[in-house]
């Protein structure tokens, strides 16, 4: 008790020791959007948050004493990131009768996949690095599992569940960064801050939900600001087998657009 009690008095004392002093300040809280843009954020990582603890994986985190010591080749292989995700999905909608839909609604016949996405994305040299994400699914099976899917005769039966086996390079972007003000992507890469298209993160799903082909640029001008740009000219679904002209303003009445005849967009600008 005599020990638990001066634990207690020493919290309280640590907690009033300033409280007389006129010199005394209250810090503001950091604005999150003044630490968006990071050495060690990897925006393009579909896995980089505490969020996702079932990938595995890693980021090295060096200060910048550090760095000044490396060289170039250093910065870019010894520092960086990688994760891997992997399990199965099964799209378990059967409660609804849906004959008449094309296939990417038609829940009768659930489609089922597994596999594994593995992101990889090097340190920084000079502000610039590489990085990209390969996916594999179902690579065994395919077809014993979704019998019914395939019949369909598209690979286009679900958007986001494959029912055919897929190799696939998710993700392959060039990407620059000065300090925390800007930071541009360009290539096949992945957008998640904004509120109008698909991320390339989903916690029901193995396959990467989206990608898109194009550019992204995230400038903090300062005082809590952040500005996204965003450019592409087509998009890629986790069940699709390509990037297609589908950027998912393509809505039609039969359901979202894929290589399936719908009409498709000719591209999307954004800020």
């Amino acid at each position: 008790m005599r020990k638990f009690s001066t634990i207690i008095l020493s919290i309280l004392a640590h907690q009033t020791v300033f409280a007389d002093s006129e010199s005394s300040t209250v810090t503001s809280p950091v604005n999150s959007n003044a630490t968006f843009i990071a050495r060690t954020a990897y925006l393009q990582n579909p896995y980089n948050s505490e969020n996702y603890p079932t990938t595995g994986g890693g980021t090295l985190v060096v200060n910048e004493s550090q760095v000044a010591q490396q060289n170039f080749w250093q910065k870019w292989f010894e520092d960086g990131t990688y994760n891997v995700y992997a399990g199965g999905t099964v799209n378990a909608g059967a409660d609804s009768k849906t004959f008449n839909n094309p296939g990417p609604y038609n829940r009768d016949l659930q489609p089922y996949s597994y596999g594994a996405n593995i992101f990889a994305q090097t340190g920084q040299a000079a502000g610039f690095s590489i990085g990209g994400a390969v996916t594999v699914m179902n690579p065994f099976f395919a077809e014993p599992m979704n019998g019914l899917a395939t019949q369909q005769g598209t690979r286009d039966y679900n958007i986001y569940t494959p029912t055919y086996t897929q190799a696939a390079i998710s993700e392959a972007f060039v990407e620059y960064q000065y300090s925390n003000i800007v930071q541009a992507d360009i290539g096949y890469i992945g957008i998640n801050n904004s509120p109008w298209i698909n991320g390339n993160y989903e916690n029901n799903l193995v396959s990467i939900p989206a990608t898109y082909q194009g550019a992204l640029i995230n400038i903090y001008p300062g005082n809590g600001w952040l500005l996204t740009a965003l450019a592409f000219n087509a998009a890629q679904y986790g069940a699709a087998p390509g990037f297609t002209g589908n950027t998912n303003y393509s809505i039609t009445n039969n359901g979202i657009a894929n290589s399936n005849g719908y009409a498709a967009s000719n591209g999307t600008i954004a800020l």
